[in-house]
């Protein structure tokens, strides 16, 4: 699989015009489309607060903690020299055939600051975040919404036939973010009680078991779950793992979300009870 061309503005518009599109969430697209590629606009700035760790298998990755800055009543935010991680206003949908490259927009730099960036990955979908280093030493003065930096789109050889399935797969959008984990009553209050949280289908396997949604959850705690007692979810913020995130297709044709590693607790943002209806089987989560 090798990179292509680059879309025009003719073909940019066209992507976002289908379902999905390839860009939701703009402030005004007409003006964000430019000759070669589409104006990222500033939605958040946080502040990093601590180390990260980075291994080869992701079994051991750790992100640093963040400290959101508040604008200024005026919606402005003073950057000093340093390292700031972004948060971008626009949802970015990438199908099977494209990939992207970010550039940070002349402006920026001409100010003193750069966005360091990876690769937008064919099937990435989310509202991404990029690294902003300020390099003068004078600091830099951004307003909210913001364009900061380009994105440009590059058609593939040949569509990918396995898309990104990483860890920040629908980052940033909402309920997307969270997946589910079936435990006992008495299986959860003892994981949660430690730093990562395990199960025998990690050694076995290789993976945690998850559900992307609740009606898959439902599912598979009918078919797998149906003798347990006091059956609890595990609601997990996808964006908070430390682990690599991938989704695998099953025998069932479905795309089921499997942790590569131990999952972290501070990724379980809520424990909600599975109900069961008159006959027994499982009707609903919370």
């Amino acid at each position: 699989m090798t990179i292509s061309g680059m879309l025009s503005k003719q073909g940019l518009l066209a992507r976002i015009a289908a379902k999905p599109p390839l860009i939701e969430g703009a402030i005004d697209i007409t003006t964000q489309v430019q000759p070669n590629g589409v104006d990222m606009t500033l939605r958040d700035v946080s502040r990093y607060e601590g180390t990260g760790l980075i291994d080869f298998s992701n079994a051991r990755r750790r992100l640093p903690k963040l400290a959101l800055l508040p604008y200024s009543a005026g919606g402005e935010l003073h950057l000093k020299p340093g390292a700031y991680l972004v948060t971008f206003n626009e949802i970015v949908n990438l199908p099977l055939d494209l990939a992207a490259l970010g550039r940070t927009r002349s402006s920026l730099l001409r100010c003193g600051a750069a966005l360091h960036t990876a690769v937008w990955d064919a099937g990435y979908s989310g509202r991404s975040q990029s690294l902003m280093v300020v390099y003068n030493d004078a600091g830099v003065t951004v307003t909210r919404d913001a364009r900061i930096m380009q994105l440009v789109f590059y058609t593939l050889d040949t569509a990918t036939a396995d898309g990104y399935r990483g860890a920040y797969q629908a980052e940033n959008i909402g309920a997307a973010k969270q997946i589910y984990l079936l435990r006992s009553q008495e299986e959860a209050e003892a994981a949660l009680k430690q730093p990562f949280i395990t199960s025998p289908s990690l050694t076995e396997e290789g993976f945690l078991h998850g559900s992307a949604t609740v009606e898959q959850c439902l599912a598979v705690a009918n078919r797998k779950y149906a003798q347990v007692k006091h059956l609890v979810a595990l609601v997990v913020e996808t964006g908070k793992l430390t682990s690599k995130l991938q989704y695998d297709t099953a025998k069932d044709g479905q795309l089921y979300p499997h942790i590569y590693g131990p999952l972290n607790r501070e990724a379980v943002v809520e424990v909600r009870g599975v109900r069961r209806d008159k006959d027994g089987r499982f009707v609903a989560i919370g």
